[in-house]
C-alpha cells in the first residue's frame, strides 16, 4: 500500500524535476512542464524499499502550481527634475526588465508645461507570472528664467515725478509702493520687476537695479505785474521781486508806454529746479 503524497507545489514553467517528491517517489517524466496554474495530477514512480518482495507501482501525484514571483529589485522608477525648455519631458525605468515582464506603459509621463506631474509605470506581465505593483515618481518641470529685454542704461525722470509715471520697457513694473517720487536731481537706482506674458512656464524676475537720470524741474514762474519804470533809465534802475534778474540789466528805457523785457528767474532750490 502507498500512501500517495499531498502538498506537493511547483511554480509555473519549471520541468517537475524541479518539484520535490518524498523519498521513493519519481517522476515517470521529469522534464514535463508545469504548464497550468493551479492543481494538476502528474505521474510517479513508488519504488519500495523491500524490492525483493514488493514492485514498483505508479501513482498520480496532485501539483498545486503557482505563479511566478517576479523580482523588481532591480528595476527604479525615478523622481526627475528639469527645467521649461519647450521641449516634452518624461521618466523611464532604469534596469533591465525580469523575465517574466511583457510589456511596460506610462501614464501621465510625457510633459511639457512646468508643474508637478505623478507619472505611473504600469507592467503587463507575461503568463504564469503573479502581477508586478505599480511604479510611480514625480516628474518636476520648474519654471524657466525668462530672457529679459534690454532695459536703457539710464532712463529719464524729472524732480517731482512719481516713480510710477516713468515709462519702462514691456514687462517691467517699478517695485515702489504707489506713490514713490524718484526724489532729487541727481543719479538714483530703483529696483524693477519683470512679469513674462507665459507665467504660466516663466519665473517673474524680481530685484532688478535700474538707473533713473532725474533731471531738474522747470519751476512754476508767476511772472511778477505793475513792474514800472522812468523813460531813458536804465533796466538796472527797474526793482524786480526777489528770485528775478534782468537778462540785460544796462538796456535803457526807450519808449513811453508798456513794453516786454527779458528777465531770468532762479528759483530757491536750484538742485531741484532749473
Amino acid at each position: 500500500e502507498v500512501e500517495v503524497p499531498t502538498g506537493i507545489t511547483g511554480t509555473y514553467g519549471e520541468s517537475l524535476n524541479a518539484v520535490k517528491l518524498p523519498k521513493g517517489f519519481r517522476w515517470v517524466n521529469g522534464e514535463e512542464i508545469l504548464d497550468v496554474i493551479g492543481e494538476k495530477e502528474y505521474t510517479a514512480i513508488y519504488t519500495p524499499e523491500d524490492t525483493t518482495n514488493y514492485q514498483e507501482i505508479e501513482v498520480q501525484i496532485k501539483v498545486t502550481i503557482y505563479k511566478n514571483i517576479i523580482d523588481m529589485s532591480k528595476v527604479t522608477f525615478k523622481d526627475k527634475t528639469v527645467t521649461y525648455d519647450g521641449k516634452e519631458h518624461s521618466i523611464e525605468i532604469v534596469g533591465e526588465l525580469p523575465e517574466g515582464i511583457k510589456t511596460v506603459t506610462y501614464e501621465e509621463n510625457r510633459q511639457t508645461k512646468a508643474g508637478k506631474y505623478k507619472a505611473v509605470a504600469k507592467f503587463e506581465v507575461e503568463e504564469g507570472y503573479n502581477p508586478v505593483e505599480d511604479m510611480t515618481a514625480i516628474l518636476t518641470i520648474n519654471k524657466a528664467i525668462p530672457e529679459l529685454p534690454t532695459i536703457p542704461e539710464s532712463i529719464q525722470a524729472v524732480y517731482g515725478d512719481k516713480l510710477s509715471e516713468v515709462k519702462l520697457p514691456e514687462g517691467y513694473s517699478w517695485e515702489a509702493i504707489e506713490g514713490t517720487l524718484v526724489g532729487n536731481a541727481g543719479e538714483k537706482t530703483f529696483t524693477v520687476k519683470y512679469e513674462p506674458e507665459d507665467i504660466e512656464n516663466y519665473e517673474i524676475v524680481r530685484g532688478i537695479e535700474v538707473k533713473v537720470i532725474v533731471g531738474k524741474a522747470i519751476p512754476e514762474v508767476e511772472v511778477p505785474i505793475g513792474i514800472t519804470g522812468t523813460y531813458g533809465e536804465s533796466l538796472n534802475v527797474v526793482k524786480l521781486p526777489e528770485g528775478y534778474t534782468w537778462v540785460n540789466s544796462e538796456e535803457i528805457l526807450d519808449v513811453i508806454g508798456e513794453k516786454e523785457y527779458r528777465a531770468i528767474y532762479t528759483p530757491e532750490d536750484t538742485t531741484n529746479y532749473q
